[in-house]
């Protein structure tokens, strides 16, 4: 009995021993698993920290555009806004020298009018006395000839 005893404790100790190797091996597979989920969890934390820097880089090139874009923009309403007040100048200085040159050839009409009245008055004062002095030496001549011809009767 005692052999029968000591093959069932040789078998528990084999068994316990197996149970034993397994135990250790499953505790080995369990320390892997931790490690290879300890390195996954490190390398996701890696590419998690180096995704947020690629999103912070790239909003900031985002927000840089938009700020160059807004001065730009800025800029060509500025220039857009100066060049429209340029041209309302030019406008406004274009009309004012038309309306001078428009009053100064109004002047000059005024003064040919003018001009013109005084030559039309002044032909015909002279023609009045051209037809003054005609009648006068009409009048001259027929009085020379009546007396000519009254001389000639007598």
């Amino acid at each position: 009995m005692e052999k029968k005893h000591s093959k069932k404790i040789s078998e528990q100790l084999v068994l316990l021993a197996e149970v034993g190797q397994e135990r250790d091996s499953y505790k080995e597979a369990q320390m892997q698993s931790i490690t290879r989920c300890e390195n996954l969890e490190r390398k996701l934390t890696e590419a998690t920290d180096q995704l947020e820097a690629l999103c912070r880089q790239h909003q900031e090139e985002v927000d840089r555009a938009e700020e160059k874009h807004e001065q730009d923009l800025t800029e060509l309403m500025e220039k857009l806004h100066k060049e429209q007040k340029s041209l309302d100048a030019d406008r406004k200085r274009e009309r004012d020298r038309l309306h001078q040159e428009i009053s100064k050839q109004r002047v000059e009409i005024a003064g040919l009018t003018d001009g013109l009245s005084n030559l039309e008055a002044l032909l015909a004062t002279e023609r009045n006395e051209h037809v003054q002095e005609v009648k006068e030496r009409e009048d001259k001549l027929t009085s020379y000839w009546k007396e000519t011809l009254a001389k000639k009767d007598d």
